[in-house]
């Protein structure tokens, strides 16, 4: 008897931590509709623990049209203690103008060690984009308490990536947001992640890759004065 009860104790056990485990989640709106797709529900197409996919419409009403947005986070890629957050969007258009975010948020990050959070984004736009991303300490999914990066495109394509300080000790969540604003019949692509510096730990700093880029600059000026002179 009290071999089953300490059992059936482990299994519950095991479960809830389970449970736990697959909380990452997906959030899509145009403002008016919205859809939320956790890891493993129904309007989840992906059978696998820690990837989502959704693709469909919104509501009839709605001039978005989402082929294939996917998050990916633990434990298919990255971990508890070194997070790696991916999330991307094949092709989401639009029949008319509006605005459409998407987010992607995991939570039970940590403890993790002294270092930095990568935030980047890549892709093609008919319209803007803007992707921020962001970490709380309370562990909540979707919060948006400290901010990670901040960057907004115009152009296509587009590209750029923001680096910031995480915190070392805790369990903390992890929010990715892009915000597609779209005049007309347009379309948007792109892949955005969010991961720990150890991962990637040569991406240099952003002041140093301003530097870099006013001494390639400087370079180029001594060169075509250097052929100038050559030339007189």
């Amino acid at each position: 008897m009290k071999k089953t009860a300490l059992l059936l104790a482990g299994v519950s056990l095991l479960a809830a931590r389970a449970s736990v485990q697959a909380e990452a989640s997906l959030f899509i709106t145009d403002g008016v509709n919205s859809i939320t797709v956790t890891d493993g529900s129904a309007n989840d197409s992906s059978p696998l623990v820690g990837v989502i996919t959704y693709n469909g419409l919104l509501d009839a009403s709605s001039p978005w049209s989402i082929n294939v947005t996917t998050g990916i986070s633990k434990p298919n890629l990255g971990s508890d203690l070194i997070p790696f957050m991916d999330l991307s969007s094949v092709n989401v258009s639009s029949s008319r103008g509006g605005t459409l975010t998407v987010e992607f948020s995991d939570n039970n990050f940590g403890p993790l060690l002294p270092g930095s959070f990568i935030s980047e984004i890549g892709g093609s736009t008919g319209g803007t984009v803007g992707y921020q991303t962001w970490y709380d300490l309370g562990n909540t999914l979707f919060a948006k308490t400290t901010r990670t990066a901040d960057l907004d495109f115009d152009s296509t394509p587009f590209s750029g990536y923001a680096v910031a300080d995480r915190p070392a000790d805790g369990s903390v969540s992890l929010t990715l947001q892009t915000v597609i604003t779209h005049t007309g019949n347009e379309v948007t692509s792109y892949d955005a992640s969010m991961y720990d510096s150890t991962i990637r730990p040569n991406v240099p700093e952003p002041g140093t890759v301003s530097l870099l880029a006013l001494g390639a600059v400087g370079g180029l000026w001594m060169l075509k004065r250097s052929r100038k002179n050559k030339t007189a």
